[in-house]
């Protein structure tokens, strides 16, 4: 509404008297007489000026417009900003929401989290309509650069009215509180996990591993553990229920069916997890492949004494079983959260198919799953996630391998 300003009357007393603050005399009080001097400013034979009466009121700063309010415009939270490289370095306005309070009743957490709606219907995308030349290669260890043309049935616009058939149960057709505390928790794994993978790249790894401190409180690992357990706590919010029926019979080539829309989540959600998901399983591939190389540690060869050589077998018994106790624990994180997720066997480190509905059990997000796994290149830091998976798969096979010698050796 505009601001309103009192018009001020006409000034009947000259600048210098009001400016000493005195009565200004005139003999005849009428208008036309108010281009005379004052009786003060005649004796003075001063120059009587009256000058017009200021508007009461602050000063208008800006010129206000009546018209209809118009909404400030959302924040480009697209898929090329929501995964870009800045979200390792630098804060989005996904990740901020971390810090500060979010309106979980208001629809302006559409805006904020820029909600999509679901693809429309019938949506059948396979992983081969996806090719790799359709995708910058450029794919950092945290960071997925999707083209906005694959995912052209994945409106992250946020501009569009979401079909109440596609919305989340949330009856208000906003983001259910779950989905939206499990983004701002996604957000911020994800910052963390791209900060302990670089500091898994420049450890010390060989005394960490020959004097047994792998878990320690100084080792990244313990934090990438603790960050792992709550990445599968979250998953297990998203996750539909075990006893989920599907409304179709039909089959995809996943072996999948289509899901109660009720349980599905919106796009950005799916990307979110997906990245901390890659993120994750990069971090462990480091891992293993620093354990790899600087595991066993001291070579038998290099041992000149028999009491050396005694004290040497002590400890690397202690330290073979102490990798393989945490090894076996890795493993276990990694079967939950493939659960979680409900992959199929090509997605799943140990080969074999969860057999559960999870999180991308719909048949309807086997394309996005397929485009996000299929970037990258063949090997290095650019590996794409289904790469990710076997190189990590080979890492554990290794590991395994090397425990057994070494116990038996020992």
């Amino acid at each position: 509404m505009p601001t309103s300003y009192h018009s001020g009357q006409k000034r009947s007393a000259c600048d210098r008297c009001r400016e000493q603050k005195l009565r200004c005399k005139r003999d005849d009080r009428d208008e036309s007489n108010l281009q005379e001097p004052c009786d003060r400013c005649q004796r003075l034979d001063a120059k009587c000026i009256t000058s017009e009466a200021k508007p009461l009121g602050r000063p208008r700063t800006r010129i206000l417009d009546s018209g209809p309010a118009v909404s400030s415009p959302a924040s480009p939270m697209t898929p090329e900003t929501l995964l870009s490289p800045t979200m390792s370095s630098s804060t989005l306005d996904i990740l901020s929401l971390s810090t500060s309070p979010l309106p979980t009743d208001d629809l302006l957490i559409q805006d904020l989290l820029m909600a999509s709606a679901y693809p429309p219907e019938p949506y059948v995308l396979s992983p081969d309509d996806m090719t790799l030349d359709s995708f910058d290669p450029m794919l950092s260890m945290q960071d997925l650069t999707l083209d906005s043309g694959a995912l052209a049935a994945w409106d992250l616009s946020g501009g569009g009215e979401i079909s109440p058939s596609k919305t989340p149960s949330d009856p208000s057709g906003g983001l259910r509180n779950s989905e939206t505390e499990a983004v701002i928790s996604l957000s911020q794994l994800s910052v963390d996990l791209g900060r302990q993978l670089a500091v898994v790249h420049t450890y010390h790894w060989p005394e960490l591993l020959m004097q047994g401190k792998l878990m320690s409180d100084e080792s990244p690992v313990s934090i990438i553990m603790v960050k792992t357990d709550h990445f599968i706590s979250v998953l297990r919010r998203l996750s539909p229920p075990a006893d989920v029926q599907s409304p179709s019979d039909e089959l995809d080539d996943f072996g999948r069916t289509t899901m109660d829309t009720s349980f599905r989540l919106t796009a950005t959600t799916y990307l979110l997890i997906l990245v901390d998901y890659l993120q994750i399983m990069r971090v462990y591939n480091a891992v293993f492949e620093q354990i790899v190389v600087y595991f066993p540690g001291q070579a038998k060869e290099d041992i000149t004494s028999d009491s050396e050589m005694a004290i040497v077998e002590v400890q690397h018994a202690s330290n073979y079983n102490y990798i393989k106790g945490f090894t076996q624990v890795v493993e276990q994180y990694i079967m939950a959260f493939e659960q979680e997720l409900g992959l199929p066997a090509g997605y799943c480190v140990s080969g074999r198919s969860t057999n559960r509905v999870g999180i991308f059990s719909d048949f309807s997000t086997a394309g996005l799953l397929g485009t996000v796994m299929s970037q990258g290149t063949d090997e290095g830091d650019f590996m794409t996630g289904k790469g990710l998976v076997l190189a990590l798969r080979a890492n554990l096979l290794k590991v395994h391998e090397m425990l057994l010698d070494g116990m038996g050796s020992t």
